[in-house]
């Protein structure tokens, strides 16, 4: 009796698994952002969000194909471009099965204030006026202004007090992004007095207790279930040895009609440098 051992064929793939890369939207990534074997930097992590802005209004959304020739381009995996991408409201990931989105997007924002504010009613009332078709309707997580809700954002523009008058006013003007803040610079705000306090206490001109004391006067209280004086917490800090500082940290928060409410604590670290220290500390 013969016994033949049949050793089974390799198979090869005929190209690499997943989707190719296409060599011409590659191009065109360094075309718009910059050529990065020219300038080794402009693969930092930390430019990551940058470059999806730029694709983002470039383009006004994010293909998929898109995506695989920024992870090639600033050699990441797929995975941590995509997933970033997509945390972010504001970035339009289109897979290769998807149309793109309507030129104009209304966000409307869905945090707790801005629905106490009529949120949910003003979009109701958007999609159901809107050609769904020109413009799309999505609600946003908090946008951080709560003291003009309800707010909408139509492109990158924010309208406070949203209306549906108002923000069919911002799409007729083509109002799509931003106004510009003329933000006051750090050279001109230490020429007013900022950070006055600061280099005192740096200097020694002004002493821990000083500044517990008027902590103290000032009658400072966290609001919610546990309230603290920061001062005690300041006093108790500086009697730990040096270096130490005092790390501000929110502990929770609470949402009430008339203002919003957040406990704190401070914590004493010692892996940062403290500004200043009690004496003989």
């Amino acid at each position: 009796m013969t016994v033949q051992t049949v050793i089974p064929k390799r198979r090869f793939r005929g190209k690499p698994r997943g989707r190719e890369l296409d060599p011409h939207l590659l191009e065109a990534l360094r075309e718009l952002l910059g050529d990065e074997r020219q300038d080794a930097t402009l693969r930092r992590r930390d430019l990551l969000i940058e470059h999806l802005h730029a694709l983002q209004d470039n383009r006004g959304h994010l293909l998929l194909a898109e995506l695989r020739a920024l992870a090639a381009y600033m050699n990441l995996p797929m995975a941590a471009v995509y997933e970033t991408a997509t945390f972010y409201a504001h970035f339009d990931v289109i897979h290769d099965d998807q149309l793109p989105p309507p030129a104009v997007t209304i966000r409307v924002c869905d945090s707790l204030t801005c629905q106490l504010a009529g949120a949910e009613a003003l979009k109701a009332q958007l999609e159901a006026n809107v050609d769904i078709e020109q413009v799309r309707v999505l609600r946003a997580p908090c946008m951080g202004r709560c003291d003009t809700a309800p707010v909408a954002e139509v492109g990158h523009y924010h309208v406070p007090f949203a209306t549906q008058e108002r923000i069919a006013s911002v799409i007729e003007e083509a109002h799509f992004h931003p106004d510009p803040v003329d933000w006051q610079r750090l050279n001109d705000y230490r020429r007013e007095g900022g950070f006055a306090l600061l280099q005192a206490c740096r200097e020694g001109e002004v002493t821990v207790e000083a500044l517990m004391e008027a902590m103290q006067q000032a009658n400072l209280r966290g609001l919610g279930a546990r309230v603290s004086l920061p001062s005690k917490s300041g006093r108790s800090c500086a009697r730990r040895p040096a270096p130490v500082t005092a790390l501000l940290m929110p502990t929770r928060a609470s949402l009430v009609p008339s203002r919003i409410a957040i406990t704190w604590k401070i914590r004493p670290t010692s892996f940062l440098k403290a500004p200043w220290s009690a004496p003989g500390r």
